[in-house]
């Protein structure tokens, strides 16, 4: 919220507006270079022994590392076809390219770490990567002044330092934890049968996150389409659904951090009970996240419903 607030005030309403048109067509690409593996590695992880823990990853890295030039293969091809690129500066394409391998190997680590319950490793990183955006933001734009295409640019490249950065964090953490795991002797998996399980997991699973950051990355074009069927003129459409993305969406989806949270918690906990057929802990569990979702939806949607106008002039 505090990010676009800054973007919004910074780039100015027009650019703002395609800013917020291009980052679905970026979380999309983000999507496929992370084949969902925080969700299969968390899962295997919590399956197995800490025993298997090392061939798990080793394979998985082997996997990502695959992934990761063949998904830089075909960006290199298609993104300079897209027309949306057209009218942005030409490194935004470079920029995305290269954030592909980052995206990729920090989803190795964040599965692990998600599957070992380590999670709190993961709320400083994303404590970081926001904080470290937000503060390049705030730097950048008081120091040097730039056109809007090179601000739109400047404003992408902070997210990519910033997962950049958290990457390294990442690393760090989980070299550590590597050699605390070495440190046992260790049991061997097949590369085939790590895969497998992996793939058995990613592939439906990114197939729904697919759909979902496909019709997130239509609805920049279907929105302002639809405004310029009411009438309205393109720049001033743009400058719309910047709002309406940037602030009301935002405002809208924030208590769905709360979801978030219980879907990383209930990884680990549900591929564990599950392995070990122990369905008194999954029908615990699966009753306290549903008791949790009334108690903190229930309210928000009332909120939202008895206050909606006052809310809506508030923030958009």
């Amino acid at each position: 919220m505090f990010i676009n607030v800054v973007l919004a005030r910074e780039l100015g309403d027009e650019a703002f507006g395609m800013y917020m048109a291009i980052l679905p067509t970026i979380l999309f690409v983000v999507v496929l270079s992370n084949i969902e593996l925080p969700v299969s590695i968390s899962k295997l992880i919590a399956e197995k022994e800490p025993t298997y823990h090392w061939s798990v990853l080793k394979h998985a890295l082997k996997l990502a590392s695959l992934w990761a030039v063949v998904m830089m293969f075909i960006a290199s091809w298609i993104l300079p076809l897209l027309p949306v690129f057209h009218t942005y500066h030409v490194g935004i394409q470079w920029m995305l390219l290269l954030l592909i391998p980052i995206i990729t190997f920090s989803a190795v680590v964040k599965g692990y770490l998600i599957g070992a319950q380590k999670t709190t490793k993961i709320a400083i990183a994303n404590l970081m990567k926001r904080s470290l955006q937000l503060v390049g933001l705030l730097i950048v734009f008081q120091l040097f002044s730039f056109d809007s295409d090179v601000a739109i640019f400047m404003a992408l490249l902070a997210l990519k330092l910033s997962e950049l950065l958290v990457l390294g964090y990442l690393m760090v953490v989980f070299i550590f934890n590597i050699k605390k795991i070495k440190s046992v002797k260790q049991t061997t998996l097949t590369g085939k049968e790590v895969r497998q399980k992996l793939l058995a997991v990613s592939i439906p699973t990114t197939g729904l996150r697919i759909f979902h950051s496909a019709s997130f990355a239509i609805k920049p074009f279907l929105i302002t389409w639809a405004l310029g069927n009411a009438g309205m003129i393109e720049s001033i459409a743009v400058v719309e659904y910047g709002k309406l993305a940037g602030i009301a969406f935002t405002v809208g989806f924030f208590p769905a951090f709360i979801a978030h949270a219980l879907l990383i918690v209930l990884i680990p906990i549900v591929a564990d009970a599950y392995e070990r057929k122990d369905f008194a802990t999954l029908h615990h569990y699966l009753k306290l996240s549903m008791i949790v979702t009334v108690f903190y939806g229930a309210p928000v949607v009332l909120m939202f419903y008895a206050f909606a106008e006052p809310i809506t002039n508030l923030f958009f």
